[in-house]
């Protein structure tokens, strides 16, 4: 249902329940209901409507719905009692009327209304049901208002989170982006370094490495405009990287991929396992003058997925050192994208170093 609507439905619901109750208390006290009864209630129920409406118009346009609530408040308690007498003056001219016709004597009419003959009267007792009675009708607009306020209240502090929400969800793509644009040129970097090792060492080779970093250019194109992507396209990265760095490293570098079968339409940051194998390889296997053997495991963990990268070496993390380009990049992109949910955790295991990736495990629905 729109505002409007709502709006429509609370004023008719509502008055129409008020004159509902008054109603039934003369049905319960005459066991009948008088058919002016019927057109009085009607009158006032058509009365309230359109006063609330004006209400509401001069609401709005006095702006009234912008101001925090240590202001409104003070208006609303002002604007309850105003209408309030203004809708008790109304009643009064509507039973003054009535009477008049039906007995034709204004002082009786009078003496009526407040409870009693005038000479019977004093002037405190008509003040005091004169005060009663703005009172009760203040008290009754003064809801409407706190009602109508509170919607409103409600539905400005819903609309400045979801902007909040948005603001923050743009100041993370962007800084996700700068991160993707940061990371390019460092991978840029690294390959063409690989190719550069085998230009005066093996140019057959060499041609090769650059066929095999065309096809690496063209799948990171493909994938990295995205936030995340299947494992089996960030796989035919890391392949083709490998497959590169296999080249450069001939009989050195073993490579053993084992992923868990379902798998590969889980979503991962792109590059995110093309930037840990690269480090696997340049701070691990490289360093080794036999080489050694690099290992990728996919797992599915309840509702994680865990993908660890084994090499051969020693991970000696020191206090003052400052993380790779690469690393840091990855531990922010993790950050950004799912918070606490996601990791990146290097160890030691024998003479092995493990590092393992784990995220909540999403399926292709985000693409």
């Amino acid at each position: 249902m729109t505002k409007k609507g709502f709006y429509w439905l609370f004023q008719i619901s509502g008055w129409g329940f008020l004159i509902f109750l008054g109603l039934l208390q003369e049905f319960q006290a005459e066991n009948s209901i008088a058919l002016r009864s019927l057109v009085q209630s009607l009158i006032i129920f058509c009365l309230g409507i359109g006063i609330g409406h004006l209400y509401r118009y001069f609401i709005i346009h006095r702006d009234w719905l912008s101001s925090n609530v240590v202001k409104a408040i003070p208006r609303i308690i002002f604007a309850s009692i105003a209408i309030g007498t203004i809708f008790y003056g109304i009643e009064i001219i509507m039973v003054y009327v009535k009477e008049t016709a039906d007995i034709g004597g204004e002082k009786d009419t009078l003496s009526r209304f407040f409870g009693g003959r005038d000479e019977n009267m004093s002037t405190s007792f008509v003040a005091l049901r004169l005060t009663l009675a703005i009172i009760n009708n203040a008290l009754l607009f003064f809801i409407w208002s706190v009602i109508y306020f509170g919607y409103h209240f409600f539905e400005r502090s819903r609309q400045q989170e979801i902007e909040r929400l948005q603001w923050a969800a743009s100041i993370n793509e962007t800084e996700l982006n700068n991160l993707k644009a940061q990371l390019n040129p460092h991978f840029m970097f690294n390959a063409m370094n690989s190719i550069r090792a085998l230009v005066e060492e093996d140019p057959i080779l060499c041609k090769k490495a650059i066929t095999q970093l065309s096809n690496l250019l063209r799948n990171t194109l493909q994938t990295g405009k995205r936030k995340v992507v299947l494992i089996e396209e960030e796989m035919k990265i890391v392949q083709d990287y490998l497959a590169l760095e296999k080249i450069r490293y001939e009989e050195r570098l073993n490579i053993e991929i084992q992923l868990e079968d379902g798998i590969e339409k889980c979503l991962v940051p792109p590059l995110l396992l093309q930037t840990l194998v690269e480090n696997a390889i340049k701070h691990g296997v490289s360093t080794i003058r036999k080489g050694g053997t690099l290992r990728i495991v996919g797992v599915l963990k309840g509702d994680e997925l865990h993908i660890t990268i084994f090499n051969d070496g020693k991970y000696n993390p020191k206090p003052s050192q400052v993380e790779g380009i690469g690393l840091k990049n990855s531990i922010k992109r993790l950050e950004i994208l799912y918070g606490d949910r996601g990791s990146i955790q290097i160890s030691n295991v024998g003479n092995r170093v493990e590092t393992r990736v784990i995220i909540p495990k999403e399926k292709i629905n985000r693409l």
